[in-house]
């Protein structure tokens, strides 16, 4: 890692249905890194916004703003998020935020696995709904996968789940938090 400041923007589309009218996310983030000795440092902060969003005044205008610190010691890393803006248009929400820990290991010759657990904390008006219509403030995620190295080429297959059963906003009565098989291949130029 690179000590220094960073900043940029992430886009896609997005479900119009779901964010109020808008139909594209933009994400602009900016913070600092550094080393020291085998640790790292990461504070930042990042704004998720939605053009568009606002179409029907009786919903919510999804856009977020949140600090965040994260930091890492070999394999291990944990990143907390705070929102500093209503969470995703939610009244009264600012004060939401989540926790994410993670380790991974390289068992070598390419191999290596990774797992992570996180918790969201919604406060306010920020709540989820469940498939059997009750209402949570919180939620439980988790990841475990394993990945394979070849020619700088990362092959992934990893697990993610929740300890909820989530009720999707276009898709009422289907759980969108099913546990899920994710496939994954990247390569960092």
């Amino acid at each position: 890692m690179k000590n220094g400041l960073y900043l940029g923007n992430w886009n896609s589309n997005v479900d119009s249905a779901m964010y109020n009218g808008a139909s594209i996310e933009m994400d602009f983030y900016g913070g600092y890194k550094a080393t020291f000795g085998d640790f790292g440092l990461d504070v930042g902060g990042i704004y998720y916004y939605y053009p568009g969003t606002g179409a029907n005044p009786a919903l919510v205008s999804a856009k977020n703003g949140e600090l965040y610190i994260g930091g890492s010691w070999g394999p291990l890393t944990a990143k907390y998020n705070y929102a500093v803006t209503d969470f995703f248009g939610a009244p009264d929400s600012n004060g939401s935020w989540y926790l994410n820990v993670a380790a991974a290991h390289d068992f070598g010759n390419g191999w290596g696995i990774n797992g992570a657990i996180g918790y969201q904390a919604l406060k306010g008006g920020a709540k989820v709904t469940q498939i059997n219509g009750s209402v949570v403030d919180s939620i439980t995620d988790w990841k475990l996968g394993g990945t394979y190295t070849v020619d700088g080429w990362v092959m992934g297959l990893a697990y993610i789940s929740t300890n909820r059963d989530l009720a999707g906003y276009t898709s009422p009565g289907k759980n969108i938090s099913n546990g899920t098989a994710v496939v994954s291949v990247s390569k960092t130029f």
